[in-house]
């Protein structure tokens, strides 16, 4: 059976404190200032007496382009591709050694035109319910790093040819695929965006992000957990 893609829009911004720092020209001129907000070109900065500046972004030292970088995260799209052909929606078949393999695929693509080159770190999570149980169980914990620059603005991960040893393998073939849970954070861990299929899943990215491959937990551990 052919499983559509499913497909998100991500527009995080993360909170941005008043923080008043030093900032550096590439000239060597400084002045004391917080951010306001990053433009395609240039960076607003707010002085202690109220005053707007609108700097070159270009023309700003290198930790201070990375600073306003970092307080402007990309508007990121997400696909989830289960490709009929994958087996990653179908955990209960092995190869002839007799390992499990698991198949996934993401694409993530930068909507917003204005640049961003500092790395993204994505975590998937690939969940299943236990037969006998009831329990969730971890398939799969998948780390990758996104990178975009001027001539790329997507990139497609794919999660392919995940053995598991024959014990583990055993334990997870019991099991029926659930679910996914994918992350992405940026070089601080700060959450740019989390994609999942299941709202139970997505309200509550903090739990999963002590997990690993194997673990198991419940649906009142689930809920039980922060959001």
């Amino acid at each position: 059976m052919k499983l559509m893609p499913v497909i998100l829009f991500l527009s995080f911004t993360l909170p941005v404190l008043a923080e008043v720092r030093t900032w550096t020209a590439k000239n060597g001129k400084t002045v004391e200032a917080e951010f306001v907000l990053r433009g395609m070109k240039s960076v607003r900065l707010k002085t202690d007496a109220g005053k707007i500046l609108n700097v070159p972004f270009d023309g700003l030292s290198r930790d201070d382009q990375v600073y306003a970088e970092l307080q402007s995260p990309p508007s990121l799209s997400v696909e989830v591709d289960p490709n009929e052909n994958h087996v990653g929606h179908s955990v209960n078949r092995r190869n002839n050694e007799g390992y499990l393999i698991l198949d996934f695929e993401i694409t993530i693509r930068k909507k917003s035109r204005m640049s961003y080159s500092r790395p993204l770190k994505t975590n998937l999570y690939v969940v299943g319910v236990q037969e006998v149980s009831g329990a969730y169980i971890i398939l799969q914990h998948h780390t990758s790093r996104v990178l975009f620059n001027e001539k790329r603005n997507s990139q497609t991960i794919k999660v392919s040819q995940l053995v598991l040893p024959q014990t583990q393998a055993d334990l997870l073939t019991e099991s029926e695929y659930e679910g996914y849970v994918l992350t992405i954070t940026d070089e601080r861990g700060e959450k740019i965006g989390v994609h999942s299929n299941r709202k139970a899943f997505e309200s509550r990215p903090d739990f999963f992000s002590a997990l690993k491959t194997g673990s198991i937990f419940s649906r009142s551990d689930l809920q039980g957990a922060p959001k």
